[in-house]
């Protein structure tokens, strides 16, 4: 475990990570920052509660959702040609070749929609989020025999 306080930071909570195990603390300048950020509605204060995960932990569940390392094959959702992509073949999202990615073959705007305020907002970003298509691999619009070359 590392500890690494600013000047006049004091330990305010030791906790034990829920996922790794391993022992953190929770600073006064960390429950000053929860305290700051906790919402108001209608006058009442929502405080949010200190991390039940490991600093380190918390930061590998934030950057889980990117691959860089392993590729797949999927069929293309505007082309329909089985091409290479860095999502599961299992991953329900849309996947296209990055050329027409940045072409001009589809639109976004198609895949525009209205909020519902009566309904819970991430569910809807969910739903976005698996309808517009998305570059099966990560690179500009000008590589050069790298078809399975990924985030350069």
């Amino acid at each position: 475990m590392n500890l690494l306080l600013l000047p006049g930071e004091k330990i305010a909570e030791t906790k034990t990570c829920l996922l790794s195990g391993e022992q953190f603390y929770v600073t006064d300048r960390d429950m000053m920052l929860y305290d700051q950020m906790s919402p108001v509605f209608g006058g009442k204060k929502y405080t949010i509660p200190t991390p039940t995960l490991a600093p380190i932990t918390r930061m590998q569940r934030r950057m889980a959702f990117r691959n860089e390392r392993y590729l797949y094959e999927k069929k293309s959702c505007l082309t329909g040609k089985t091409i290479v992509t860095m999502y599961h073949p299992d991953d329900d999202r849309k996947v296209c070749e990055p050329k027409l990615w940045y072409g001009d073959s589809w639109s976004p705007y198609d895949y525009g929609r209205r909020v519902d305020l009566d309904q819970l907002i991430l569910p809807q970003i969910g739903a976005l989020w698996h309808d517009v298509p998305m570059m099966a691999l990560y690179h500009t619009d000008n590589v050069e025999n790298c078809d399975y070359t990924n985030w350069f």
